[in-house]
């Protein structure tokens, strides 16, 4: 086939309906729309060290192919697969690890594909091939040290961890078993677990606090100033700038309002004290963006985990990602789930050493993803 490759730097110079015609309904972050209010909002360009490479491949004919959102790095922020240290040991060499290039969804660790493609006109492993081959040849010729692919799908990482360095990681994702209400959920639990989910529900609904769902296409600006507000807590607490901006957000809601759902939370006063951000798949989904503007106890895990659960069982959706890390969550019933990256680094004696550290850090996650599920919550599962 006469195939061209290029490396957009825009996401507007690719059509709208042509991407989403390849995109899966149940990976929402990886519609146009998405990555689109990323670029529109300048959340990721060059001062933000997340520069648009993007991966595509057209017919002669001007047709889109595939496509694999691809960005230029000069620094590791916003991924969620932590290298600093290999930055660290590149600067001990008096290496440069910046930049690099990153097939990732910016800010966002959730696992989908990281390569749309027309599986009608090209084969995958004709692509997984291409794909490889052309990103390792632009670390040479452009001197990026590396390139790295952060939580593909199973397909892409079961083909590529034959060819780049594999990396595993763990999140906890909650699953629905068919469960009719929530009540239904916890008599799934152990006795004790399900006190104590239904006592921290109480503690908080004993304060008058409660709950509203909200549709983005349904959002107030009042609402939404609230949100805003809310998100931005979560990172002045720290001291740290927030990695999304309002004009973002003011995209999104725009551009993507069926897929994004806001979830308020009310002291006895009727004042908004935190609200969380939810995005809709077909069958998932997916919680992000949480931010509260008063420091209560447990009121966390209600609006970033039991509100979640309970919308999935009411809407029959089979599976809830509350985001990444957070061993707690295992005792509120999600489960750990095998995460992956890939890794291709161009300099043949830190590739090696790099390849040894992932070896030995797999064993480590398979033990520990293991170990995990010995904390389940489940009745049915035997507690060491």
């Amino acid at each position: 086939m006469d195939i061209r490759i290029k490396f957009p730097t825009q996401l507007s110079d690719i059509n709208e309906q042509e991407f989403d015609s390849l995109s899966d309904p149940d990976q929402p972050f990886m519609r146009y729309a998405f990555l689109k209010a990323l670029e529109l909002s300048e959340c990721v360009c060059a001062k933000t060290g997340w520069e648009p490479y993007h991966f595509s491949v057209w017919t002669k004919g001007g047709r889109l192919l595939a496509f694999s959102p691809v960005y230029k790095k000069r620094h590791s922020y916003g991924e969620y697969v932590f290298d600093w240290a290999w930055a660290d040991a590149y600067a001990r060499h008096g290496y440069n690890y910046y930049p690099k290039l990153l097939a990732s969804i910016p800010f966002t660790p959730s696992v989908s594909a990281r390569i749309l493609f027309d599986a009608t006109a090209i084969k995958w492993a004709e692509l997984e091939s291409l794909y490889s081959q052309t990103i390792e040849k632009h670390c040479l010729d452009h001197d990026f040290s590396s390139a790295h692919i952060l939580f593909p799908d199973a397909n892409h990482s079961e083909h590529a961890s034959k060819l780049w360095g594999h990396r595993k990681g763990v999140q906890y994702h909650w699953f629905n078993k068919g469960y009719q209400n929530f009540e239904d959920f916890l008599d799934c639990l152990s006795s004790r677990k399900r006190k104590n989910i239904r006592k921290e529900r109480r503690q908080l609904s004993d304060q008058g606090i409660h709950y509203q769902w909200i549709e983005a296409n349904a959002l107030s600006e009042g609402q939404f100033e609230d949100f805003v507000a809310c998100y931005q807590s979560t990172y002045h607490v720290r001291g740290q700038a927030p990695y999304l901006n309002r004009v973002f957000f003011e995209h999104l809601f725009r551009s993507m309002p069926e897929h994004c759902l806001l979830l308020f939370a009310f002291d006895a006063d009727e004042r908004v004290i935190a609200s969380a951000l939810f995005i809709k798949g077909e069958s998932s989904l997916y919680g992000r963006y949480w931010g509260a503007l008063k420091g209560i106890p447990l009121l966390h895990f209600e609006v970033c985990y039991y509100a979640g659960i309970e919308y999935c069982i009411e809407h029959g959706l089979k599976r809830f990602d509350a985001g990444a890390q957070g061993e707690h969550k295992l005792l509120r019933g999600f489960e750990p789930v095998t995460t992956h990256s890939l890794h291709y680094i161009q300099h043949p004696e830190f590739r090696g050493a790099i390849d040894r550290f992932l070896d030995e850090e797999r064993e480590h996650i398979e033990q520990f993803n293991e170990d995990a599920k010995r904390w389940l919550p489940y009745k049915n599962v035997s507690h060491s």
